[in-house]
């Protein structure tokens, strides 16, 4: 879902030969802003110009990926504990401040 909005937002155009799921995989561990960082490098005005007559693949996506480094496991949860204790701290409810946090997917 994310793939694709960004991709739509940024110009791209979805076609059967960009397989967004194997992208969704393979960016497993990056955030949402790499991602559009990624898309930026890629659907630059010359690339959505293009695709009327070349679609995109989802290879275009591949090496602008690579160049980042993706967040770990281990500091993703870090990052939680350090968060739920910054909301104990200040006396703030986690579960509403998470509910509204949350839905990085569905941008």
């Amino acid at each position: 879902m994310l793939w694709r909005t960004i991709i739509t937002r940024r110009g791209g155009q979805l076609t059967g030969g960009l397989d967004i799921s194997s992208l969704a995989k393979v960016s497993d561990g990056y955030t949402a802003g790499m991602i559009d960082q990624v898309c930026s490098t890629v659907l630059i005005e010359r690339r959505v110009n293009q695709l009327t007559k070349k679609p995109l693949a989802g290879i275009e996506f591949i090496a602008p990926l690579a160049r980042l480094d993706p967040i770990y496991k281990e500091e993703e949860e870090m990052f939680k504990v350090r968060l739920l204790s910054f909301l104990f701290v200040c006396q703030l409810d986690p579960l509403y401040f998470l509910s509204r946090t949350v839905s990085v997917s569905g941008i």
